[in-house]
């Protein structure tokens, strides 16, 4: 067997290595987030059928989210959580780096995936994160907009490997019989594979869930159209019964009605979606002013790319804007519901920087106009991004190693009381020393009432707001 050329090896060092260390970076903060917000209740809950049922009936219908929580949780071990938690990061890069190899690649099977690509999503989805520490560091938060988007990054990739393939087929000119015969013997077991995870990607976040339905009804239709293939149509069929599952929850409906928003419900539409389209959709679009900046750099000062490309780009960026323009109904749109918009803008990046590092034939080709300049603006900007990234991390890991001793401070209070026999139990407020953005801390809600249930306790646990980062040796301060 002829030995790996060298320039292959060190390729797939090097993508080693920043996957590594990616997720090394990942993992210090991970494991320095402790337990907050929702994470006792959703470690109470547990993932039994009934539990799970009623949680579907009576709150949420993001049945994969509510069970990758108290999943997670339910290991009963932070390192453990947490590590996983981490690479489910690291898994939501590699995708995104990954589909445009899966799309426009020489052949489905190609994944091209480089590592400049990989570090440029990832410096991206950190820096223009709307809420970083809610939606990747925090256990609940993660599950509800991390994990659903990486089952939905993984859908797609299958879904544009099989959307190739079916390309690939007819570029051969397989013969009808035997195309059929190639379907029934190694296409459809893969398609009843993806079908379930497309069943699970749907049933996973509400604006996401719709937004990717149409973008791959909108994909299925022209293999359709052409050639009669119906293989993805069974993909978006599974995709829309989750997304049923998803929006038709009960649960839905009752905490709509039990959460109050009276001012909301009496609004009228044009109301509502004056609001929405003048205020909360710039508002929301705004917070990835990064991710667009690199975006309009790599088109506007790169070689002009071939139709493939420019129509994956232009579809990716239309799903960045209808995910957080399908808002509209939603009384309350918090920073962390804005992930599922980012993911799509960072797969609009993909496909942009994968054409001056990828030697692709075909119709999606870059035609390089200064093949000297072009590869290098990856690069250049992937540096850039990565010392933004820097920046942000050094405030991180000070702030966050702070807050992971002032958990231990809480604890020890709480446990100090349940064995003084306390009824009231009163802890300090999390400090965070020094963040350059609101969007880098975790949630800050606080339920006593769980967190009590939690520690097996019958005493009530509030919470006082503090001027100081505490420590053992450093008494809270009191505001």
């Amino acid at each position: 067997m002829p030995s790996e050329p060298n320039s292959c090896r060190r390729s797939k060092l090097w993508s080693l290595a920043a996957i590594v260390v990616v997720f090394l970076l990942v993992f210090r903060l991970e494991y320095w987030t402790p337990m907050h917000s929702d994470d006792y209740f959703y470690f109470l809950k547990g993932v039994s059928l009934h539990a799970t049922l009623s949680h579907y009936l009576h709150w949420s219908g993001r049945l994969v989210a509510d069970f990758v929580s108290s999943a997670l949780l339910g290991l009963n071990s932070h390192f453990l959580t947490t590590a996983i938690n981490a690479a489910s990061v690291v898994a939501l890069a590699w995708a995104i780096a990954c589909m445009p190899g899966c799309a426009l690649g020489r052949r489905a099977a190609d994944t091209g995936f480089h590592p400049t690509v990989f570090l440029l999503v990832f410096f991206l989805y950190w820096v223009a994160n709307p809420a970083i520490g809610q939606t990747s560091l925090w256990i609940v938060g993660s599950a509800n907009y991390l994990w659903t988007n990486l089952l939905l990054c993984l859908f797609l990739l299958g879904f544009l490997r099989e959307l190739r393939s079916i390309a690939d087929d007819a570029e051969q000119g397989k013969e009808k019989g035997q195309r059929q015969e190639l379907e029934r013997g190694r296409a459809w077991p893969r398609l009843a594979g993806l079908c379930v995870l497309g069943l699970a990607a749907g049933c996973s976040n509400e604006n996401t869930s719709l937004t990717a339905l149409v973008l791959t009804a909108f994909l299925a239709w022209r293999p359709w159209r052409e050639r009669r293939d119906a293989r993805l149509w069974w993909l978006v069929l599974a995709f829309a019964a989750g997304a049923a599952v998803l929006l038709l929850a009960p649960g839905n409906f009752e905490r709509y009605q039990s959460m109050g928003y009276h001012e909301w419900r009496h609004m009228g539409l044009a109301i509502r979606s004056w609001d929405h389209l003048y205020r909360r959709f710039p508002n929301a679009m705004v917070q990835y002013w990064e991710a667009f900046l690199v975006l309009i750099l790599l088109i506007g000062i790169g070689p002009r790319c071939g139709r493939d490309v420019r129509r994956y780009v232009a579809l990716f960026v239309a799903a960045s804007f209808v995910a957080n323009l399908v808002l509209l109904p939603a009384p309350h749109i918090p920073k962390r519901a804005m992930n599922g918009g980012l993911v799509f803008l960072l797969i609009a990046v993909s496909f942009a920087a994968y054409g001056f590092l990828a030697k692709m034939d075909g119709p999606g080709a870059w035609r390089t106009a200064n093949p000297r300049r072009a590869p290098w603006l990856p690069a250049v900007l992937t540096l850039v991004c990565g010392l933004h990234f820097a920046l942000i991390y050094g405030f991180m890991y000070y702030s966050y190693q702070a807050t992971y001793i002032q958990a231990q401070v809480r604890d020890a209070i709480i446990r100090r009381g349940i064995g003084d026999g306390q009824s009231h139990i009163e802890i300090p407020d999390f400090y965070f020393p020094a963040l350059l953005r609101e969007r880098h801390r975790f949630d800050r809600f606080f339920n006593g009432r769980a967190m009590a249930h939690y520690y097996g306790t019958q005493a009530t646990i509030t919470q006082y707001k503090v001027r100081n980062p505490y420590s053992f040796s450093v008494p809270p301060v009191r505001r």
